[in-house]
């Protein structure tokens, strides 16, 4: 449960190194595997479609594990098999990622 003054990538953060087995953090992981989670942490964080597409792609079953894990409450999200499947979910992704910050700004002004 997020406490109240934690900062809300850095459990993002957290949460997918806990999706790659590395429950202690980023600077536990091996150094390629630390990489790709670091591309994949910014990648959300900044809604970079085809870097998503490119780490999430179906060959990555890693990556995929531990993005679903950050998405799922209940083990209750799968990312499609196919590419062309993953690249609309990431799609769809992004452009809610992109809505919620439009909406968060709007709130702020």
């Amino acid at each position: 449960m997020q406490q109240a003054n934690e900062n809300p990538a850095d459990v993002l953060l957290g949460k997918l190194c806990e999706g790659y087995g590395y429950a202690q953090g980023l600077s536990t992981m091996p150094p390629g595997l630390g990489k790709t989670c670091s591309k994949l942490y910014h990648a959300i964080l900044k809604a970079e479609r085809p870097t998503l597409e490119a780490i999430l792609h179906p060959c990555n079953p890693r990556s995929r594990e531990a993005f679903a894990a950050l998405m799922s409450v209940s083990g209750d999200v799968r990312l499609p098999k196919t590419v062309k499947g993953t690249n609309a979910f990431i799609a769809d992704f992004v452009d809610r990622l992109s809505a919620a910050a439009l909406n968060q700004q709007t709130a702020i002004s």
